[in-house]
């Protein structure tokens, strides 16, 4: 199959879909995108507040509860307590499928009622009650898309961490401070796009160090004080000299240390390490990955976004977990949940599920692509903002048919989950 060009039917710019794009489409049984990929991931992070927190009254205990979700948007919003509770019955909020309006805003109907949940906080997580997008996490606070992380504060994108603050895109590090894109690193401050590094500070670009300081583009250094080798005398005499204990000093040796980086450095082309056939930034032991960003331990992925290690066979996702073959999804979470998604495939076949118990989601998939199967992908999905109440008009070609009628119905609009 040759490239297809096309024309974003947002921004209306040209867009290519590959052979192996198209091979996915059809592997899942979807139409090809009509967006380009710029506009499909400003759509997607629109579904993802991860750190502006609002405190409002629980919906069901009335206590104070913190959210990611704006007063505002006037969703029933539950403390996790009452959500995972059986106070509430999540089949209450059901309601009958009008075949006659388009199926988007009768979601979104169902989206605006159905209790939310205040953050999504997954599994067990210890002590961390100022967290969102966050699994298997103890006495963390105020980080963000963290997972199974200990003692780690005011971060973001981390991952088997423990004791560090101030980090962003950091897995598998303790005892760090101030770390950016890094993995294994210990006991070292002020790394950029550095790993396995001990005993270090102010590094960019090294792997491999111990005990180094103020240098770039480092491998497998020791005793190295602005780029030039000592030995371990030397180099403990010239750090104890710069008095690391005063706020004024760590100030003038950052911003040295940023300018060297921005004037001296070697800057790679990408930060892709250890991973075939890949193409993005920050990519770490992972294998056909295209187009992709903050990616570790991933294979068959395109335009995904905070992919972790095991994701597998997956397209246009931001919080991609260890799933397979997942389309549109936003914070995918674990293969055993099958949960937090927005608008997703997974291997069991959940569509357009949101916040769902994996019971709910499996009898949801069910009935979904029964129907699915057997009306033909005949939904009539949009509509140019048709009143709530009342039947959207001219998107199937017999609107008079009653709604309770068996026969399938071509739909004038093509099927458009990856519009």
């Amino acid at each position: 199959m040759n490239p297809g060009t096309k024309t974003c039917q947002n921004c209306q710019q040209n867009f290519v879909i590959e052979p192996e794009d198209f091979k996915f489409y059809e592997k899942i049984k979807v139409p090809p995108p009509t967006w380009c990929p710029e506009c499909r991931l400003i759509r997607r992070l629109i579904w993802r507040n991860e750190r502006s927190l609002y405190w409002i009254k629980c919906g069901l205990c009335q206590k104070d509860t913190l959210t990611m979700h704006p007063p505002w948007n006037n969703f029933v919003i539950y403390c996790r307590e009452c959500w995972y509770s059986d106070k509430w019955e999540p089949f209450d909020y059901g309601r009958e499928y009008d075949w006659d309006r388009p199926f988007f805003w009768q979601w979104k109907e169902i989206l605006a009622k159905t209790p939310q949940v205040n953050l999504w906080t997954l599994r067990n997580n210890v002590g961390s009650e100022f967290t969102n997008y966050s699994a298997e996490n103890k006495n963390c606070y105020l980080s963000y898309s963290a997972v199974k992380c200990e003692n780690v504060f005011y971060s973001q994108a981390v991952d088997k961490d423990k004791d560090c603050f101030d980090s962003s895109y950091l897995n598998a590090s303790e005892l760090c401070y101030e770390n950016l894109d890094g993995s294994n690193n210990y006991h070292s401050i002020f790394l950029i796009r550095s790993r396995n590094c001990v005993d270090c500070g102010f590094l960019f670009n090294s792997s491999n160090c111990q005990n180094c300081f103020l240098s770039t583009n480092l491998k497998n250094g020791n005793y190295v004080f602005q780029n030039m080798q000592y030995d371990k005398e030397t180099y403990l005499k010239k750090i104890n000299e710069l008095n690391l204990g005063s706020f004024r000093v760590i100030d003038k040796i950052r911003e040295e240390f940023l300018d060297s980086v921005k004037s001296r450095a070697i800057h790679k082309f990408a930060n892709i390490v250890k991973s075939t056939n890949s193409t993005g930034d920050n990519i770490l032991n992972s294998k056909n990955v295209k187009d992709s960003f903050e990616v570790y331990g991933a294979e068959d992925v395109r335009y995904c976004c905070r992919v972790l290690e095991g994701a597998k066979d997956g397209y246009d996702c931001y919080g991609f977990g260890i799933n397979e073959l997942v389309y549109e999804g936003i914070a995918n979470g674990f293969k055993e949940r099958r949960m937090v998604t927005i608008v997703t495939v997974l291997a069991s076949m959940s569509w357009f599920t949101r916040g769902l118990p994996m019971d709910l989601i499996i009898i949801g998939s069910l009935l979904i692509c029964l129907l699915i199967s057997q009306m033909r992908f005949t939904i009539p999905l949009f509509a140019p903002n048709p009143p709530p109440s009342s039947p959207a008009s001219g998107y199937a070609t017999n609107p008079t048919a009653s709604s309770t009628s068996n026969t399938p119905r071509k739909n004038t609009k093509n099927w458009c989950l990856a519009s």
